[in-house]
């Protein structure tokens, strides 16, 4: 049956009224300005070509729908039924309540202005293309839906689900209020300056691509061993970003302004963050790997896992950075200033921090080894806390460090070079190899059991006190020296270089090989069971008082002494 229906009346309200009903509806052209009450009935429906001003109340059913035009300014209420739809144009500026229900549902096209109220459903959707500059309330379902493109200045209220969504491309310049559900979804693309209320859900989610000037309340879950692969966000501000998986690979971040991160997962790989300003930033996972995060500023940084790999910070300001981790390895922060950096685990490998200042560093963890600090051009370094069993391989540098505590069973090659070095506080069952120089140095308090190779370089020294049962190869060398108090059960190679040394305490049950040169040395006080090998040598040594049960090779060489007062039960070979 060929049918053709034509108005053609020059009346200002031109309208077409009718229904049909047939196996096979075949070459059906309708022209009006308004069409009201249309209704199709058919087993197949070919060739479909509706054109008016405004279209009412549309309806189609038939198992096979193909090659159907519908062009109007105004399109409200078009339903369209069938088991298989094919090569479905809809052209207009403003659409109304369009819902297509169909088995297979195959090359949509949807352009218009402001499109409202637009619900698609079927077991098989592709080749779904929606143009237009207002969408708003946009509801998919299917099993498997592919090729999805939408366009629009903006888009409301957008819902798809399916099994299986493939290359999902979606371009606005705001969209709000975006939810996917799906078991698997592959390929999706999001690009718009505003996105607002986007809510992913699947066990699988690959090939992720969302860019966006600002982006808002971005929620991505996979569930029930989720897999989330290839994620990449780009966007001037992304505020509210969650991501919940058990494995999420190749994250991959840029904006301006970054703000309520957060990742969870059990396997966390290539996360990449970008941005100029990042706040709130979580992550929690069994297993981080080569996590890269640079920004201007940096703030409420969280990381929590087993075991973290190959963790890169880059920014000019990073504030409240908290790690926590069994194993951490490859850490590596840069910044202009850093503040509150806590860092927990049970081992802690090659950790490298890097900055112009750094405030408030805490890290604790059983084994913590390579670490390195530097303060670059004028740095400083402040409050800074060591806790671990065992420390080994640490090194600090920077122009002022303030308030450095190390506590630990056993400490090996610890170096520290700065202009300016304030309250180092030092405590562990055994000390070895700790090396610091630098201009001024106070209030330096090292307790341990035993203290191996301590070299201390600086101008001006104030405030060294170490305590421990055995103190061993203890070097000191500065211009000036106040205040420097040793106590151990038993100190040997004990040297002190100085132009001025000042109240100068050493004591000990043995002491073995002290040698103390300076120009000018005042209020010099040794007391011990048990004296060896004492070498005193400056041009003006004053107020010198040695107390001990036996000493032996005391050797006091100077132009000027003043108040010596050597008190022992047995004195042998003093030399002044």
């Amino acid at each position: 049956m060929a049918l053709e229906l034509r108005t053609t009346s020059d009346l200002l309200d031109q309208h077409v009224l009718g229904g049909l009903l047939g196996d096979r509806v075949e070459d059906l052209n309708i022209q009006g300005d308004r069409v009201e009450d249309l209704n199709i009935q058919g087993d197949r429906v070919e060739d479909l070509n509706i054109q008016g001003d405004r279209i009412e109340e549309l309806n189609i059913q038939g198992d096979r729908i193909e090659e159907l035009n519908i062009q109007g300014d105004r399109v409200e209420d078009l339903n369209i039924q069938g088991d298989r739809v094919e090569d479905l144009n809809i052209q207009g500026d403003r659409i109304e309540e369009l819902n297509i229900q169909g088995d297979r549902i195959e090359e949509l096209n949807i352009q218009g202005d402001r499109i409202e109220e637009l619900n698609i459903q079927g077991d098989r959707v592709e080749e779904l293309n929606i143009q237009g500059d207002r969408i708003e309330e946009l509801n998919i379902q299917g099993d498997r839906v592919e090729e999805l493109n939408i366009q629009g200045d903006r888009v409301e209220e957008l819902n798809i689900q399916g099994d299986r969504i493939e290359e999902l491309n979606i371009q606005g310049d705001r969209i709000e209020e975006l939810n996917i559900q799906g078991d698997r979804v592959e390929e999706l693309n999001i690009q718009g300056d505003r996105v607002e209320d986007l809510n992913i859900q699947g066990d699988r989610i690959e090939d992720l691509n969302i860019q966006g000037d600002r982006v808002e309340d971005l929620n991505i879950q996979g569930d029930r061993g989720d897999r989330v692969e290839e994620l990449n966000i780009q966007g001037d501000r992304v505020e509210e970003l969650n991501i919940m998986g058990e494995r999420v690979e190749e994250l991959n971040m840029q904006g301006d302004r970054i703000e309520e991160l957060n990742i969870q997962g059990d396997r966390v790989e290539e996360p990449n963050i970008q941005g100029d300003r990042v706040e709130e930033l979580n992550i929690q996972g069994d297993r981080v790997e080569d996590l890269n995060i640079q920004g201007d500023r940096i703030e409420e940084l969280n990381i929590q896992g087993d075991r973290i790999e190959d963790l890169n910070i880059q920014g000019d300001r990073v504030e409240d950075l908290n790690i926590q981790g069994d194993r951490v390895e490859e850490l590596n922060i840069q910044g202009d200033r850093i503040e509150e950096l806590n860092i927990q685990g049970d081992r802690i490998e090659e950790l490298n921090i890097q900055g112009d200042r750094i405030e408030d560093l805490n890290i604790q963890g059983d084994r913590v080894q390579d670490l390195n600090i530097q303060g670059d051009r004028g740095d400083r370094v402040e409050e800074l806390n060591i806790q671990g069993d065992r420390v080994e391989e640490l090194n600090i540098q920077g122009d002022r460090i303030e308030e450095l505590n190390i506590q630990g069973e056993r400490v090996e090659d610890l170096n520290g070079q700065g202009d300016r070095i304030e309250d180092l506080n030092g405590q562990g069952d055994r000390i070895e190899e700790l090396n610091i120089q630098g201009d001024r140095i106070e209030d330096l308090n090292g307790q341990v059991d035993r203290i191996d190779d301590l070299n201390g370089q600086g101008d001006r020294i104030e405030e060294l006190n170490i305590q421990g049962d055995r103190i061993e190869d203890l070097n000191g060398q500065g211009d000036r020296i106040e205040e420097l108090n040793i106590q151990g059960d038993r100190i040997e190679d004990l040297n002190i270089q100085g132009d001025r040394i000042e109240d100068l305490n050493i004591q000990g049950d043995r002491i073995e090989d002290l040698n103390i040169q300076g120009d000018r040395i005042e209020e010099l006080n040794i007391q011990g069971d048990r004296i060896e090998d004492l070498n005193i040598q400056g041009d003006r040594v004053e107020d010198l008082n040695i107390q001990g049960d036996r000493i032996e090779d005391l050797n006091d060489k100077g132009d000027m002494i003043g108040d010596l007062n050597g008190q022992d039960d047995r004195i042998e070979d003093l030399n002044g």
